[in-house]
């Protein structure tokens, strides 16, 4: 099987940013870790199966009393499940390409997650915002002056401050000034989670594209091969799920809230 060299720089960004390796293979120590140095895998944990294979007897892998099918598994981060990418070994076939199409397969469903958490954000940055406009309007209504007060300006720097979206939505129960200024907050946080998320993923929402086209999408017309602003899978999911909870939170918070009656 031939790869073109441009396949092939993506495949080592992908291995090398992607995926994490635990190894688990039959044997004394000293020969695994002698096996480790040569493979250049050292920085990976290797474990030795002990004498009866029970690691590989609990994964179902376990071909005899002394042996493991060569296997590659994915461990699911969310629930440590384990699902099989590929069991066994032939001539010319070792699992390369069915590890790669599950780490492909893997980044495309974080990306298409993304593309998603970007326009929640972008929804509950308008219900956001629209909330905030009716709190101005009752503070107009009712003729509330901020005179002899926090000026709204520190009180954003300070709430800019709190690291999690959830505190700045407690603070909003202090007065009707706090809940508009929670709102400026809540909208710039959301915001951040956007243009992060956005430089994390390629330009435009390809949900059906492959991934070897989704990369090549990077930073036109930057060669992939400058791979410095590709995120990692995990930091890709990370990013995801904090975007996620905030617009879950936000959501809560615009659903269930009421102006405050005093300043």
């Amino acid at each position: 099987m031939r790869i073109n060299t441009e396949d092939k720089e993506i495949y080592s960004i992908l291995l090398q940013k992607d995926a994490y390796y635990i190894v688990i293979c039959p044997g004394p120590s000293d020969a695994l870790s002698e096996i480790a140095r040569q493979s250049e895998f050292e920085r990976y944990p290797f474990i030795a199966d002990d004498a009866d294979l029970s690691i590989a007897k609990t994964l179902k892998l376990n071909m005899s009393n002394s042996e493991m099918w060569p296997s590659t598994i994915h461990v699911i981060p969310e629930s440590l499940s384990m699902l099989p990418l590929s069991i066994g070994r032939g001539p010319g076939n070792y699992g390369i390409m069915a590890l790669l199409k599950g780490i492909m397969s893997e980044r495309a469903r974080w990306e298409r997650k993304a593309f998603h958490a970007i326009k929640d954000c972008s929804s509950q940055v308008d219900r956001t915002r629209r909330k905030m406009k009716k709190w101005q309007d009752i503070m107009v209504f009712r003729q509330i002056s901020n005179d002899n007060k926090l000026p709204s300006e520190i009180l954003y720097a300070i709430m800019e401050l709190l690291p999690d979206i959830r505190d700045v939505i407690k603070m909003r129960e202090v007065s009707l000034l706090f809940n508009i200024t929670a709102c400026e907050v809540v909208i710039s946080k959301l915001r951040h989670h956007s243009r992060v998320l956005k430089a994390s993923v390629p330009p435009r929402e390809e949900t059906e594209l492959d991934v070897q086209e989704s990369l090549r999408q990077w930073r036109k017309p930057t060669p992939i091969a400058h791979d410095a602003d590709l995120p990692g899978l995990g930091v890709l999911r990370e990013e995801v799920q904090s975007a996620e909870r905030s617009s879950l939170l936000v959501n809560q918070w615009i659903k269930s809230a009421r102006p405050t009656l005093t300043i």
